[in-house]
């Protein structure tokens, strides 16, 4: 019943007045899961678990003195916390067994995608470090390291090849990575660099990148530079020609005259 006063509406108003719209059909939205190994916190991802953390850059020490920093903050759960730190912590210790043996595992450990990103900002720091303090041991561990994740098939490295390639050039071609140049074998270090930087050009070398190209012109450019010092050019060389025959044909040996000339 209706009470007593209630309005009675206009059947004719109700008769002329437009039809409501026809509601939305499903639709699909597309959104970040993940960028740069963080989820974005917005309404379309689930909040994060209690079981995972951002972690703010940890330090990592070297020995006693030095430290290595990360520069980006990277969310991973406890145990990927943990599992990081004690995987670095082994590559460079001073126990050449238990090192040996947590280098090695970088090539088989499907984990290690999980904390590439800074496993990655870890290496190239420890580069910076040995290279800035002039610690070659510093810069072995780091290329021991990088030289088997090359071989890790469970991972890849292209988004991180543009803070990796310079840093292995670096190596190469800096005027002092020792204290003792005289008596330590630098040259041995620098050939290793050498022959990593070939492996990730060869690894992920594709059409659309150029990669190879990109470093040959690279170390070109280096090449031609008067005022570098002998061990540079020797690391240039050591670069181009790791990179093949080719590479040999069309650059070094043409410039095998000039070289001469300028250091005999």
């Amino acid at each position: 019943k209706r009470g007593i006063n209630a309005e009675y509406g206009d059947l004719d108003t109700v008769i002329s007045a437009p039809p409501p719209k026809v509601p939305q059909d499903v639709q699909v939205k597309v959104h970040w899961l993940t960028i740069e190994g963080s989820t974005p916190t917005i309404p379309d991802n689930p909040p994060m678990d209690e079981d995972t953390l951002v972690i703010d850059a940890p330090t990592i020490s070297l020995d006693t003195t030095e430290t290595i920093n990360s520069v980006a903050p990277h969310e991973i759960s406890r145990e990927q916390q943990l599992y990081f730190r004690e995987l670095t912590t082994k590559c460079i210790t001073t126990d050449k067994t238990i090192r040996d043996e947590a280098v090695q595992s970088l090539s088989t450990d499907p984990g290690l995608a999980a904390v590439l990103p800074r496993l990655t900002v870890f290496i190239i720091e420890g580069i910076r470090v040995g290279l800035g303090e002039s610690k070659m041991y510093y810069i072995q561990y780091m290329l021991e390291m990088l030289d088997n994740m090359i071989q890790n098939k469970a991972i890849r490295l292209e988004k991180f090849l543009h803070d990796i390639i310079p840093a292995v050039i670096s190596c190469m071609v800096c005027t002092q990575i020792c204290a003792r140049p005289l008596e330590l074998d630098h040259w041995t270090v620098r050939g290793n660099a050498a022959r990593i930087l070939s492996a990730l050009v060869r690894a992920h070398n594709m059409g659309t990148n150029q990669i190879q190209s990109r470093v040959t012109r690279m170390l070109h450019h280096a090449l031609d530079k008067h005022n570098s010092s002998l061990v540079s050019y020797f690391g240039v060389l050591a670069g181009l020609c790791e990179l093949g025959p080719l590479t040999i044909n069309s650059i070094v040996l043409p410039e095998i005259r000039s070289i001469y000339r300028r250091w005999s």
